[in-house]
């Protein structure tokens, strides 16, 4: 007990004997604003003479704001950051004035100097590092609007980089930028794969299309419409919006969806039409039209949930539903093409019809293809 009390009276003996902790050092208050505003008047040489009497400025902020940032204000910025890179930074406080230079939408030729000084600073870890670095200022700018700086950036990016674009392009719908996200979506690489049918299986993907046709985007609605997959979920989104927008912007994504529809309930009248008539694809439309009845509302609400107005596959609504889609009699389209019958069909009289029904496509009764094509054949002989 003895020997523990006089080990405790030696420790406190040490700690009393230590010299008090040296305070902080800061810079003089009236350099610090000489510096700051040599910094803002683009003055390098009053910078770097306050320098030689008093380094501790390098990294002195004035209000908050440390001298590297307030070079963004500057009229020759990258001259007073190559000043103040000869004194040492750090890749973190680089990589906060990239983030910083994006949120105030700086020049293009002041991102390039970061982004070059970054590189130089981590090396070979720029890849891993300053990938994540540069993906999160190229949000900042999305954010905050700076277009021109964003597509300068989205040019910058490796196309064989594997992150995923989906939450730049989430932040792009966000921020109603519809050249950002028109620009993303077209990038090539394994980025982003419009043409993979798995994108609908995506809540954001689903949530692309909504957002895009309710922002009345003409060009990039246009763009995904160029995939089958993506014509149902723009079809029915279509629809479910006001009728004099839907018939003045988005007729011909609507028009293609019918065509589609139509052409795989009544494709053996325009494969008559098409190789044993000869006749234009009008007059093949024209005799579809007799054949199969498109009932838009039908269509659009096969895809879709009208208690939270939402397409289905991306509804999380618990309720009840009258019927249920999988079970609806609607030939839904479908983006590859197939089909039980053969594009190869001759228009012979040995075709058995039993089992394309009304039920199964919405066709109105048909006796056989031979009609069709007796009724085609016909009206070219009237000729």
């Amino acid at each position: 007990m003895g020997r523990g009390v006089e080990l405790l009276q030696t420790s406190v003996g040490h700690f009393k004997s230590m010299p008090p902790k040296e305070k902080k050092r800061r810079a003089n208050p009236s350099r610090l604003q000489a510096f700051h505003a040599a910094i803002e008047a683009g003055d390098v040489d009053g910078m770097e003479a306050l320098l030689k009497d008093e380094p501790l400025l390098v990294n002195a902020p004035l209000y908050g704001v440390p001298p590297l940032v307030k070079c963004l204000a500057g009229p020759i910025p990258e001259r007073s950051m190559a000043l103040l890179r000869l004194h040492g930074m750090t890749s973190s406080i680089v990589s906060e004035l990239l983030d910083e230079a994006c949120r105030q939408g700086a020049a293009l030729p002041t991102v390039d100097y970061v982004i070059d000084w970054l590189r130089h600073l981590d090396g070979r870890d720029w890849s891993q590092r300053c990938g994540r670095i540069f993906l999160r200022a190229l949000t900042q700018t999305i954010q905050h609007s700076h277009t021109a700086v964003a597509l300068h950036l989205i040019d910058m990016l490796d196309p064989k980089d594997e992150r995923s674009m989906s939450p730049y392009i989430y932040e792009a719908f966000v921020a109603k930028n519809e050249t950002v996200t028109l620009r993303l979506l077209s990038l090539p690489g394994p980025t982003l794969n419009l043409s993979d049918d798995t994108l609908l299986g995506m809540f954001e993907t689903v949530e692309w299309v909504v957002r895009a046709i309710e922002h009345h985007w003409i060009n990039v609605v246009a763009l995904l419409d160029q995939f089958d997959h993506f014509r149902p979920i723009i079809f029915a989104s279509c629809y479910f919006r006001p009728l004099a927008t839907r018939a003045a912007i988005w007729a011909k994504s609507v028009h293609r969806y019918r065509s589609d529809m139509t052409w795989q309930a009544s494709r053996e009248a325009l494969l008559v039409q098409r190789r044993r008539v000869g006749l234009p694809d009008d007059i093949g439309l024209l005799v579809a039209a007799f054949l199969f009845v498109f009932d838009e509302y039908a269509q659009a609400i096969a895809h879709w949930c009208k208690t939270c107005d939402r397409w289905l596959e991306a509804c999380d609504c618990e309720l009840d539903r009258d019927s249920d889609p999988s079970d609806s009699d609607i030939d839904t389209f479908d983006p590859s093409g197939s089909s039980d019958e053969s594009d190869d069909w001759d228009g012979s009289d040995d075709v058995d019809n039993d089992d394309r029904g009304e039920d199964d496509y919405g066709m109105h009764p048909d006796d056989s293809r031979k009609e069709v094509d007796s009724f085609l054949v016909g009206s070219r002989d009237d000729e």
